[in-house]
């Protein structure tokens, strides 16, 4: 099917309202072993190829995160350390710079690093449901696993993401000063 130069016009500018969410997700497939500008790049080359294919059933959005999920998989994934967990080239000021108060910094700064630790898999699951938005039947889509396996993924994600969190707030407890006059 051809596309008019305005049905072209109104997907492009609806794929570009796309690009924060697409380089997020980017970042939490590639854990910080990757270029995520180059997976964005990647996924909207492709869709802008295969833009004739969406079928304008459901939302450009989960469109565009199965076609990031899918390069991710057949092209990046193979050159990534499973072990290797970093937070190097995470872009925290896309989180931080939203706040004011140290105390909610330092709480995001704490789940990034938390949401670094957890599996692949759980936090995948983590973002495209309690960050992006998605329902667990888009999210089962993108990730071609079944609804039950989202659901379990999740849970587990959270539950992990918990202990984690109490992890890293139990090793940024301050050490306790004397105070007093004496010196």
């Amino acid at each position: 099917m051809k596309l008019t130069d305005h049905e072209r016009r109104e997907i492009n500018w609806m794929i570009s309202r796309e690009i924060p969410s697409l380089r997020r997700y980017a970042q939490t497939l590639l854990r910080g072993s990757g270029d995520k500008d180059d997976l964005v790049q990647d996924t909207l080359e492709r869709a802008m190829n295969k833009v004739h294919t969406w079928r304008r059933e459901g939302g450009i959005r989960s469109w565009l995160y199965r076609i990031q999920y899918t390069v991710f998989v057949n092209g990046y994934q193979h050159r990534l350390r499973r072990n290797e967990v970093t937070t190097e080239g995470l872009d925290q000021t896309e989180c931080l710079s939203q706040y004011d108060r140290q105390d909610e910094r330092l709480e995001c700064h704490r789940m990034l690093k938390a949401l670094d630790q957890l599996k692949a898999q759980h936090s995948e699951v983590l973002l495209l449901v309690a960050v992006e938005g998605f329902s667990y039947d888009q999210a089962a889509q993108i990730l071609d696993v079944p609804v039950g396996t989202v659901r379990s993924r999740l849970s587990r994600g959270r539950q992990e993401l918990r202990a984690e969190m109490q992890v890293t707030q139990l090793n940024e407890q301050p050490i306790p000063t004397r105070t007093g006059g004496q010196s």
